[in-house]
């Protein structure tokens, strides 16, 4: 007896198609069509060489020579066709490429190489093939998807010419490459349907000869002990493959492969009574012959049993509440049965994966009963399965029973929870509330109040205070309330409470300051530091608060003076304030009650330093300033075009002997090869223009950092201009800081080099030369940094293809300030914690028409009063997903999501969709955020305990349960873009998933797609990337028609994915998003069809299951994939829709939005009422003053003796700026009109004057920030 281990074969062979093989049906002009499935396998994956293809073959567009996208026009097919296939044609398939490091990829037909490309269509396609004869062929279709995680299902149908069905079956289970082969005569289509995942696959398509079946004379015999000896005989001597099917069953499936010689095999542990077909398929290498031989057996019976649950069903109120479970085991003459184990298994969602499903077992006693006793340790909708496997002693027929388990999850009983509002709330505006238990069965019991705070919260509210009228419920759940601040009340702070049936939430604020965090962690005496936050203006919420902010130490505050503030922004210089620790606080109602920072962060005030180059931060001090090597005195000669490589290196090596120093290069032009820069080493010129440092090396880095430099750091550059002396032979970057490419990349705690600067340098060369690595040069990369802290680029001007700094990878502290650059390839990112970016003018050349974008940023990031222009957009017209101004993505921050299994207080454990892989914190920490169900909105950070169950950095505000969906990633959360100007390009503002608590505000947006706010799903990937509690106000945007790319479709629009969830709802992608108080103006003709450059749709969207989603969709009334948005005041002119809204979305407010020749107002795009849409009465109120577009000035000249000039750019308003105020030392002086935009101040006496400028409309409204200049007379 010989039992042998199948492979990685799995063949599924109808009886059908059996009889196919000898009766063929269907026609073609020269045969009768038929097709038969041989089987599948995996091992090969793209090693298809000297497997398949002996007689021919075709590979759709291999002909490419792409790595990253797709050919236009396409690329040709590469093929060899047999002398039986006269042609073949494809229909609906398109393809993309990738770099081709992977296994799966499909060999160069001379096995040399590889290329990695999909060929797939989001719904199906068809390749046809004319064969010439009517002998039978093998025919084999090689399909992967290069996914990490199996989420495709599509239909592989064999059509005759008639497209009649010869063969259909279900292919999945794709990732690792599979091969499907069949048995073809005639001509014949293959059809290929997505059934799931976002597209069907084929690669590549196979022909050779058939495999001789030689087997024969099949038997198979019951034996003792539920088994079958099988024994056939076999010509050819080869390897074999069992197939076997039972019972009912329809088609075979693999048993067993055997090897050469063996013609006999021993089926076990088969089912008393059963009956089994067994048949044989000859293998040659992969490939294998049509069945051949037959026989069937049918396995003696044993007497019956049967077993069963004492009760019906079985509950426990919560996980660890013990459940008794009992089974009675009897023949079947009911008589009962002792002395039989039983075994008792969980089954359902996570049992045997991250639930033990083992639960034990018993004995059955005289009474023919077992009992068990289990306490389920999650709650759950479960099947107990009991089991007594068959008795081959007692001739006893195996038994099983289920039972219904349903363990509850914990009852909330307790008043409601608020977890967030919404902020800048002003009278007669809407507030949303998110939390939970904001329900009641009697809703007159859901009330909300609030009452100004002076600094001390109450438990419940007061006599006094104010009911707010509740104008938007979740009915459902109760986890998000829209009220309405009455118009009466005066603009402030409050706090707020929320109801139900038992009782008064804890206090929230509303309107309070919420000062996020800072820009470093040192000052010294006459330094500024920056804060970004919230509410940090109270004129943003309609009161005339100042404010204010101090440091406060054990003791004593030192308030510390605002020489900048914003909504959104403040900048303070510290002077007069004692060395020491302190916290930063911010009041906004002139210091009635302060506000610490969100981010827990303290500034330390250290002993003052020296700063020569203006960095303006402590750790400059760092350096030794005094300590310079000049490097003409190690021999370096400039402008004699000599190498001064080791004059450089010299020099260097002294400073570094002597503990670090300034290496200084005077005026002129230095040539070197490459300059290594270890830690506490500054390389320093006389200016950009006027000390020219020349490469003259290879592809190498130029100048970067060696030795410790790569890991201590304390490293930078000044004053210096970086050319390139060969136009074809360039550095892979000009400057790199920090660690090598390598493992720091990915994981940011193997990150130690920090405190680098870059200040008043350049790097020029040709910007709309592409740069050819083929020939050895390097890609021509401004700036690369992979360090944990600290780093500043400042006042550079660095202009070429890709002379940006391209990749900065840092923990947290990065400055990007007063900065030009201007290039046409890759992107400038800057992935630190605690960065702000601004004051900088980024020009991206887009008749390039390559892959590129703008300014990218993550978690806790600050970019502001920037301008973005894109030159010559109507010049690019290839589409690389590409074309961002400002944005934050999501790729490498996503890890797994699926359904909370479990959670305390502070741990949670997960039941990913998918197993979860290697999790790396590229750029942050760890997350677990809730994306439904109980605690929806919640993130907490984590860290891994054990299995797939974490512990909680701070506690859970509301403990999710079983009903809580989640997502691991790493959030770009507190992101502030703020007052920046862009213009043209394919997109604007993106916030392209894990956007946690953003804001877009005053941003103003000329010929760009708009804002955008995404969220993605796609559960076979464990990929799920929310975007919760946005806010995008005051913005104004523009769009006009741009050739050839089409209209561009201005709006702004909240998207969300479903794809891998057979179209259902399965998780909240937007949530809390508040859109308000914007001005969108484009066109009235829309974009036709699917544009690959430009949004399809303008004006308001919130869109749900479309992009890149599973068809078909299923909707229901519960769903919310886009819950609690809120659009209030906006006005949309000269617009084809307005607010356009899809299905699958809940809890949708439309309120006080003013529509001005706009085609269609409200476009619901499934149907009227499909969106739930909630509209409000409201006329249209507005509440945001004028703003300055980016980097806007106010000039002062010389007019005469005792005369000042000043001057100023146009403000933008969401109506209409009505006039400009001019202040001269705090004081009004005048206003004048719209139009006017200068004004000569007189009188002046000798000293120095302030002057500032702001910009008003008609509602009263005066801009946040003036123009200031002063001048001296």
């Amino acid at each position: 007896m010989m039992k042998t281990k199948t492979k990685r074969w799995a063949s599924l062979l109808c009886i059908a198609a059996l009889l196919a093989a000898l009766l063929p049906v269907g026609g073609t002009s020269y045969a009768v069509s038929t097709a038969q499935m041989l089987g599948t396998e995996t091992e090969t994956a793209g090693d298809w060489v000297g497997v398949y293809g002996s007689d021919g073959y075709v590979l759709p567009y291999y002909s490419t020579t792409l790595t990253s996208g797709r050919d236009n026009p396409v690329a040709a097919d590469v093929y060899a066709l047999p002398d039986y296939v006269d042609s073949y044609t494809k229909y609906r398939t398109a393809y993309w490429t990738f770099a081709p490091g992977d296994p799966r990829a499909l060999q160069t037909p001379d096995g040399t190489a590889r290329k990695k490309l999909t060929v797939y269509s989001g719904t199906d396609f068809t390749m046809t093939f004319n064969l010439n004869d009517s002998d039978p062929h093998l025919f084999t279709v090689y399909t992967t998807d290069f996914g990490s995680a199996e989420t495709v299902s599509q239909r592989f149908e064999i059509l005759d010419m008639s497209n009649q069905v010869l063969d259909s079956r279900v292919v999945d289970t794709i990732n690792d490459g599979k091969y499907i082969t069949y048995q073809v005569s005639g001509s014949f289509k293959l059809k290929a349907t997505k059934l799931s995942g976002t597209s069907a696959y084929a690669e590549g398509f196979f022909f050779d000869e058939i495999v001789p079946s030689t087997a024969t004379g099949l038997t198979a015999t019951a034996e003792p002990g539920r088994e079958a000896e099988l024994s056939w005989s076999d010509a050819s001597g080869g390897p074999s493959v069992v197939l076997r099917k039972a019972g009912s069953e329809t088609e075979y499936t693999e048993l067993a492969q055997v090897g050469s010689g063996v013609t006999t095999y021993t089926d076990t542990d088969l089912q008393p009574g059963e009956s089994y077909a067994y048949a044989i398929q000859n293998l040659s290498g992969m490939k294998r012959s049509v069945p051949s031989a037959a026989a069937l057996v049918t396995i003696p019976s044993y007497t019956e049993t049967v077993l069963a649950f004492g009760d019906p069903a079985y509950a426990a109120a919560e996980p660890g509440i013990a459940v008794e479970l009992e089974v009675t085991l009897t023949d079947d003459a009911s008589a009962p049965i002792a002395g039989q184990p039983i075994t008792f298994t969980l089954q359902g969602d996570g049992a045997g994966t991250y639930i033990d499903a083992a639960l034990g077992s018993a004995v059955t006693d005289a009474a023919g009963e077992a009992t068990l006793t289990y306490t389920p340790p999650y709650a759950g909708e479960f099947t107990v399965l009991a089991s007594m496997p068959p008795d081959d002693v007692e001739e006893l027929n195996g038994a099983e029973a289920e039972v219904e388990l349903q363990v509850s999850n914990p009852a909330w009983d307790a008043p409601p929870l608020i977890l967030r509002t919404s902020e800048a709330v002003q009278p007669g505006a809407l507030v949303s509330l998110n939390g939970e238990a904001m329900i009641a069965d009697d809703w007159d019991d859901v009330e909300v109040k609030v009452a100004p705070y002076t600094g001390t919260l109450s438990a419940t509210p007061g006599i006094g205070a104010t009911t707010l009228d509740i104008e938007q419920k979740d009915e459902l759940d109760g986890r998000f309330l829209t009220a309405r601040l009455p118009a009466a009340a005066d603009p402030g702070i409050y706090q707020l409470w929320v109801s139900n049936a038992e009782g008064w939430s804890e206090p929230v604020l509303l309107n309070a300051p919420r000062p996020l965090f800072i820009s470093e962690y040192e000052v010294y005496e006459g330094l500024s530091i920056d804060l970004s936050g919230r509410n940090l203006m109270a004129q943003e919420y309609g009161a005339e608060g100042e404010t204010l902010l101090r440091l406060q130490g054990a003791s004593t505050a030192y308030e510390v003076e605002l020489t900048a503030r914003t909504p959104y922004s403040l900048r303070f210089v510290v002077s007069g304030v004692p060395q020491g620790e302190y916290e930063v606080e911010v009041s906004a109602d002139d210091g009635d009650t302060w506000h610490a920072l969100d981010s827990g962060q303290t500034l330390t005030v250290t002993a003052p330093g020296d700063d020569p180059l203006g960095l303006g931060v402590a750790w400059a001090d760092h350096f030794e300033w005094d300590q310079v090597y000049d490097v003409t005195d190690y021999g370096a000669v400039a402008d004699d075009s000599l190498d001064d490589t080791e004059a450089i290196e010299d020099a260097i090596a002294a400073a570094k002997t002597a503990g670090g120093g300034v290496v200084y290069l005077p005026e002129g032009a230095y040539h070197a090869t490459r300059i290594g820069v270890p830690a506490d080493i500054v390389l320093m010129g006389d200016g950009r223009e006027e000390t020219l440092l020349v490469h003259t090396g290879g592809s190498a880095n130029f100048i970067y950092s060696t030795g410790d430099g790569k890991t201590v750091g304390r490293s930078g550059i000044a004053r210096l201009g970086l050319r390139a002396s060969d136009p074809d032979l360039y550095p892979d970057a000009f400057v790199w800081f920090g660690h090598d490419w390598g493992a720091a990349v990915n994981e940011r705690d193997l990150r130690t080099a920090s405190e680098f600067f870059a200040i008043e340098t350049g790097v020029e060369y040709p910007v709309l030369d592409p740069i050819d690595t083929s020939g050895g040069s390097g890609r021509a990369q401004g700036m690369l940094v992979v360090a944990d802290q600290r780093l500043v680029i400042k006042d550079n001007v660095n202009i070429g293809w890709a002379a940006q700094h391209n990749r900065v990878y840092m923990n947290a502290y990065a400055a990007v300030t007063d900065n030009y650059m201007e290039y046409s390839f890759s992107q400038m990112p800057v992935a630190a914690a605690y960065t702000f970016i601004r004051d900088n003018e980024i020009v991206i050349r887009a008749e390039a028409d390559v892959e590129v974008h703008g300014i990218g940023a993550k978690a806790l990031s600050h970019v502001e009063n920037n301008i973005v222009r894109y030159t010559s957009p109507e010049l690019k017209t290839t589409y690389h997903n590409d074309g961002e101004s400002i944005f934050f993505e999501m790729p490498a921050g996503y890890f797994a999501t699926g359904e909370i299994l479990g959670a305390t207080a502070d741990t949670v454990t997960l039941m990913p969709v998918q197993p979860i892989g290697t999790v790396q914190a590229r750029f942050g920490g760890i997350y677990v955020a809730i994306t439904g169900g109980k605690g929806l909105g919640q993130l907490r950070e984590v860290t891994l305990d054990s299995g797939t169950t974490y512990a909680l950095l701070d506690e859970w505000d509301i403990i999710p349960d079983r009903t809580s969906t989640f997502s691991l990633l790493t959030p770009n959360d507190r992101i502030t873009v703020y007052r920046n100007t862009i213009e043209g390009g394919q997109r604007g503002i993106w916030l392209y998933g894990n956007a946690y608590d953003g804001v877009v505000a005053d941003n103003h947006l000329a010929n760009t797609d708009g804002i955008y706010i995404y969220s993605s799903l796609v559960k076979g990937s464990n990929r799920s990337t929310p975007s919760y509690f946005n806010t995008i106000v005051g913005n104004w945007l523009s769009g006009t028609p741009l050739a050839p790319g089409g209209v561009h479709a201005t709006g702004i629009i909240a998207a969300s994915q479903r794809n891998g969830t057979g179209g259902a709802f399965y998780s909240t992608g937007i949530y809390g998003l508040d859109v308000r108080d914007n001005f969108l103006a484009g066109t009235q003709t829309p974009v036709a069809g699917s544009s690959p450059y430009h949004q399809k749709y303008s004006g308001l969207v919130s869109s749900a299951a479309t992009l890149s989603s599973d068809s078909p969709k299923v909707f229901t009334p519960e769903d919310r994939d886009n819950a609690n948005v809120v659009y209030q005041t906006n006005r949309l002119d000269t617009l084809n829709i307005g607010l356009h809204l899809m299905d699958g979305l809940y809890g949708h407010i439309e309120a006080g939005n003013q529509y001005i020749d706009v085609l269609d107002e409200i476009y619901e795009h499934y149907g009227a009422g499909t969106s739930g849409l909630l509209e409000l009465p409201d006329s249209y109120a507005d509440r945001r003053p004028p703003a300055w577009p980016a980097q806007s000035r106010l000039s002062a000249a010389d007019a005469g003796s005792g005369k000042a000039e000043l001057s100023w750019p146009e403000a933008r308003d969401n109506v209409a700026v009505t006039g400009y105020r001019i202040y001269q030392g705090g004081a009004l002086m005048d206003t004048v009109g719209p139009a006017v935009l200068d004004y000569e101040a007189t009188g002046l006496s000798p000293g120095t004057h302030a002057f500032v400028v702001t910009a008003v409309d008609a509602a009263g409204g005066e801009s946040y920030e003036g123009l200031m200049v002063a001048y001296t007379e």
